[in-house]
Parts: structure tokens; C-alpha cells; sequence
């Protein structure tokens, strides 16, 4: 993590943008901070890796997005399948086929 991590989280916590929204390109970020490219652009890489943004699908060059539900983070979160599940509101369980 570096100095323009913590400045794009903060910028997205911030309620500037809502789920789902697409983030400005990175080289409009850069400016907006007044921060090398390069370094924007590894900052954008750390928080799609920390679950904070999620590449546009299908085409994924085309930019970032916030994600619709919140990610568990890789490093910090908790790693329980059932538990994200009920995060979701969605009902985990076993189902058994024969």
C-alpha cells in the first residue's frame, strides 16, 4: 500500500461514488491527486486485490467499478463461506443429491 492507496479509499468511502458507479480513469485520478500514473494505477491494481474495486466485466480494460456488494477483504476479512453468505442475506446450506 502506498500514500495514493489510502488517498483513492478515502476518496471512495467518501460517498463520491455509489455501488456499482465506474471509477474516472486512472490517468483523470492521477491529475485529480496530482500523482504519477504509474502509481495510481498500482494503487487501483491494491484495491481491486483488497476487494475495495472490481474490474468492468466483460471487458475488463475498459475501467473499475465499485462493486455491487462488498467484498471479503483477502488480507484482513474473514474467510468463512457460510459467513459472507448471511453477510448477503442469502441462506447457506447443504443440500444432498443421490
Amino acid at each position: 500500500m502506498n500514500q495514493y492507496f489510502i488517498a483513492l479509499e478515502k476518496l471512495i468511502q467518501s460517498n463520491e461514488f455509489g455501488s456499482g458507479d465506474r471509477l474516472p480513469p486512472a490517468a483523470e485520478l492521477a491529475r485529480k491527486l496530482n500523482a504519477p500514473l504509474a502509481d495510481i494505477e498500482d494503487a487501483l491494481s491494491d484495491l481491486v486485490y483488497e476487494g475495495v474495486l472490481e474490474r468492468d466485466r466483460p471487458k475488463p480494460s475498459e475501467g473499475l467499478i465499485l462493486p455491487k456488494r462488498k467484498l471479503w477483504g483477502t488480507l484482513g476479512g474473514s474467510h468463512s463461506i457460510t459467513k459472507e453468505a448471511k453477510k448477503r442475506g442469502e441462506d447457506p446450506g447443504v443440500e444432498i443429491l443421490t
